[in-house]
């Protein structure tokens, strides 16, 4: 069994929509199917759907720290993929969380907010030294 889809209610889908386009358009996701008040971002096996949430629900805002969702990570395959999208990042001024890149014995990953402080991470699993 796989993941198939994950959705966020986000606070303006509009700027959701730029941001995940931006981000995730390296990694081979595309603009999927659409509707009033959400676009779906489709990927290769799985998909991205971004709602605009409801005015009567806008408040508290998002806190990956409460219960719930903490944070949504994606693969790339290699090193060089991993320091391409890096470079990515940079260019659009995308602010790292954790100081910047993490490296463990296994993967070395990155982890940044979208419009709505969601925590969003990249991630490469190193192969076995």
């Amino acid at each position: 069994m796989r993941l198939d889809h994950v959705q966020l209610n986000v606070s303006d889908l509009l700027a959701s929509i730029a941001f995940y386009r931006t981000i995730l358009g390296p990694l081979g996701y595309v603009p999927g199917s659409a509707g009033e008040g959400w676009q779906s971002l489709q990927g290769r096996e799985d998909s991205l759907c971004l709602v605009q949430t409801d005015v009567e629900h806008l408040d508290p805002d998002f806190d990956r720290q409460r219960t719930g969702l903490n944070h949504l990570a994606f693969r790339v395959q290699t090193r060089e993929a991993f320091q391409e999208y890096l470079n990515l990042l940079e260019q659009f001024r995308v602010p790292l969380l954790h100081g910047g890149p993490l490296e463990r014995e296994d993967q070395v990953a990155c982890y940044f907010e979208d419009p709505d402080r969601i925590k969003i991470g990249v991630v490469c699993r190193l192969p076995d030294s």
